[in-house]
């Protein structure tokens, strides 16, 4: 490769090494990534990929993933058999790893979600962003890198005097930011949020229903309801007794076959609803408390381990309910006619609009085929365990 200031790659044997002459550092590259190598000589022999270019990729986290700071860890990470020298075996969850040894299983702070439904590569460098995204996806798995991903975002630091002065966190998917900065001491909600923003816009080959959704066993119970009912936080009391938590946003139905598939997130719950979850149970893994946000203050139930193992694993639709948390309020429960549920169904959807028959045909068998209730409460554990009781005795007369 050529000189001023660009990264010279020259191939040795098995290994491969790298001179970048603008930090004036070498790196040896192992056998795992030769792979890479190789298909950077072709592309270059080729002509489609100039010194120029594969200067700033290994530089700039363009192309090849993280940045070369000393060790050579870029190219066997995208190669996918890298890991840090002292680990035996990977850890399993991404809470296993140290938060002080983030960066040396994430090189470049390129963490991978498995969310169910779907993946996302995720570059988050901001160091608040990864203690939060340490304790609130610390049950989800350990991936060192995607062979795909349907999405590629990006947290990164305001640019700059926004780096030092009331810093800022920016969010970017596929190098777009759709959105203002926000402060960067809440870069986990804004992450949240522009996550949500993707796959309400972006994510339209399943029937998106704005619903928490959770299981028992392979039986779902789908929750749709506006914002302010309490959903999220009956969402979360119920994977706190021992529900499967699929989505307490996305009710994911797919089509074709009529299932539920996870899109497995921290819950976020607002204001009074964080504490209420805190004194429900004393098994909840609470991210921080963001004040005063554009929606309250935010905090962040993380999922169970027995939520992301199964995070594969779809669902049957077999209870519809619409819930609604009123203060005081005895249990109530008013059986909703088929026609009424589907349009409550079809009004709580991100895309029902833009699919068209495909989600007409999906709402009405989902709404045909299973029973619907307006549910009225004001106490968590009697709304928890008549949920349970109601799935069960729908299961035994099916």
């Amino acid at each position: 490769m050529g000189e001023g200031g660009q990264s010279l790659l020259r191939r040795l044997g098995d290994a491969s090494v790298v001179f970048d002459s603008r930090t004036w550092q070498t790196h040896l590259l192992p056998p795992a990534t030769t792979v890479v190598v190789d298909v950077i000589e072709e592309l270059r022999e080729q002509g489609k990929l100039s010194d120029e270019a594969l200067a700033a990729a290994l530089r700039d986290d363009l192309e090849l993933g993280p940045r070369i700071a000393g060790d050579g860890r870029s190219l066997a990470h995208v190669a996918g058999d890298w890991h840090p020298a002292d680990m035996t075996s990977p850890p399993e969850r991404i809470g296993d790893i140290p938060l002080s040894r983030f960066d040396d299983y994430f090189p470049g702070g390129r963490v991978y979600i498995d969310y169910g439904a779907c993946r996302v590569a995720v570059t988050a460098p901001v160091a608040e962003l990864k203690a939060a995204l340490h304790r609130v996806y610390g049950a989800f798995a350990y991936l060192r890198r995607n062979d795909f991903s349907d999405f590629h975002v990006g947290i990164h630091s305001g640019r700059g005097l926004r780096r030092w002065l009331r810093p800022t966190a920016r969010f970017s998917i596929d190098g777009v930011e759709p959105f203002e900065p926000y402060p960067r001491d809440s870069a986990l909600p804004m992450f949240e949020w522009g996550v949500n923003w993707c796959f309400a816009q972006r994510f339209n080959q399943y029937v998106l229903l704005h619903a928490g959704a959770l299981a028992l066993g392979d039986r779902a119970v789908i929750m749709a309801a506006t914002p302010g009912s309490g959903k999220s936080t009956l969402a979360a009391a119920l994977m706190l007794r021992g529900w499967r938590l699929l989505s307490d946003e996305f009710g994911v139905l797919d089509p074709a076959s009529g299932l539920l598939l996870p899109m497995l997130k921290p819950v976020a719950l607002k204001n009074r609803s964080i504490d209420v979850i805190r004194e429900f149970s004393a098994e909840a893994v609470l991210g921080p408390v963001f004040p005063e946000t554009r929606k309250g203050d935010v905090a962040h139930l993380a999922p169970d381990a027995a939520s992301a193992d199964a995070v594969g694993r779809p669902a049957r639709p077999a209870l519809v309910l619409f819930p609604r948390y009123q203060a005081g309020a005895a249990l109530e429960l008013l059986p909703q006619p088929r026609e009424q549920a589907f349009a409550r169904l079809a009004f709580n959807s991100f895309n029902y609009a833009l699919l068209g028959p495909v989600a007409f045909h999906a709402v009405a068998d989902l709404a045909e085929g299973c029973p619907a209730y307006e549910l009225r409460y004001g106490s968590l554990d009697e709304a928890v365990a008549r949920i349970r009781t109601l799935l069960e005795h729908e299961e035994a007369t099916s």
